[in-house]
């Protein structure tokens, strides 16, 4: 492993892409960053929100929920657990609104 793709400093990267309205490249160096810790499934749907693309932002949300069920099947009552599955409901909310 190389120093640049650890995911913390991939995340720095996309934090920087961000910033300087690189949306694509911020998606990649995340996806980069969750082959090793999904938990950056929260950041690519956050950045999927951000231009408008609420199907995946959905599709992300929904895969991360997905593994923390399988991995914790009592996390259904943990707070952030119920943050982000509110966030779900509201972007599908949105997205039916659209339809």
């Amino acid at each position: 492993m190389r120093g640049w793709d650890v995911p913390f400093y991939l995340r720095n990267i996309a934090e920087c892409q961000i910033k300087l309205d690189d949306y694509e490249g911020a998606i990649e160096s995340f996806k980069k960053a969750s082959e090793r810790d999904y938990s950056y499934w929260i950041n690519i749907a956050q950045v999927y929100e951000s231009i408008g693309d609420l199907n995946s932002a959905v599709d992300y949300l929904n895969k991360y929920l997905e593994r923390k069920r399988r991995n914790a099947p009592m996390i259904e009552t943990v707070p952030f657990y119920i943050r982000v599955k509110g966030k779900v409901d509201s972007l599908q909310m949105v997205i039916n609104a659209r339809d």
